[in-house]
């Protein structure tokens, strides 16, 4: 990342059928997956959720927990 590009903001959506929480932060261009997911903190609101295993996406299109966050709109 270079110096003074600004965090990225992120997303985290995780639901069930009945609750559905969408956490937002920022995070460095860069970030892997797992580490935005981690520190989300999504795990404290669904404490069975297996935040290690569970499979994940960005736009609906799965990927890999080592997949970098990117600014999408250039």
């Amino acid at each position: 990342m270079a110096r003074g590009n600004p965090p990225l903001r992120v997303e985290v959506v995780y639901a069930l059928p009945d609750r559905q929480v969408l956490l937002a932060l920022e995070v460095k261009d860069g970030t892997t997956v797992q580490d935005v997911i981690m520190q989300s903190g999504i795990t404290r609101s669904f404490p069975d959720l297996d935040a290690v295993n569970s499979p994940v996406g960005i736009f609906g299109k799965r990927v890999t927990r080592h997949t970098l966050t990117e600014d999408a709109h250039g």
